[in-house]
C-alpha cells in the first residue's frame, strides 16, 4: 500500500502519492505541462540547454560529451525524487487544502477514502 495524501478545493480533489514520481522522471516535460508546474518545466529547459552546449560538437570521448549523460540522468533522479512534493506545493499555492492522508492501493482508492462518492464508482 502506498501512502497518499489528498487535497481539496471548492469541489475539487487531488490525491498526491508520496515518495519517488516516476511519471517526472519518465516523460518529465509532459508531467510537468499536465500539473502546470512551470518553475520545473523551465528547469527542465535550462538543463536540456545545458546539455546540449555540454555535447559541443559531439565528438565521441569528448569531456562535454562524456559528462551529457550523467549530468541528464542526475536531472531526472532530481524530477523522481522531488516531483511529488512539487506538485503538492503548486496545489498549496492554488488554494488546496490537505484533508487527509491515507494509506490505498491507487489514486482513485485514497480519494474514496476521503470522498464518499468516489467509493459509489461516481
Amino acid at each position: 500500500m502506498k501512502r497518499w495524501k489528498v487535497y481539496g478545493r471548492r469541489g475539487d480533489y487531488q490525491a498526491v502519492k508520496e515518495g519517488s514520481c516516476w511519471p517526472a522522471f519518465l516523460i518529465t516535460p509532459i508531467w510537468a505541462l499536465i500539473y502546470r508546474l512551470w518553475g520545473p518545466r523551465l528547469g527542465w529547459v535550462a538543463a536540456t540547454l545545458v546539455l546540449v552546449a555540454l555535447r559541443g560538437d559531439g565528438a565521441q570521448g569528448s569531456a562535454g560529451h562524456l559528462l551529457s549523460f550523467p549530468v541528464g540522468v542526475g536531472v531526472l533522479v532530481v524530477f523522481l525524487v522531488r516531483g511529488n512534493e512539487w506538485h503538492e506545493n503548486a496545489l498549496k499555492k492554488r488554494g488546496y487544502v490537505l484533508l487527509r492522508t491515507v494509506a490505498a492501493r491507487s489514486e482513485h482508492e485514497a480519494l474514496g477514502m476521503v470522498l464518499p462518492r468516489h467509493r459509489r464508482g461516481m
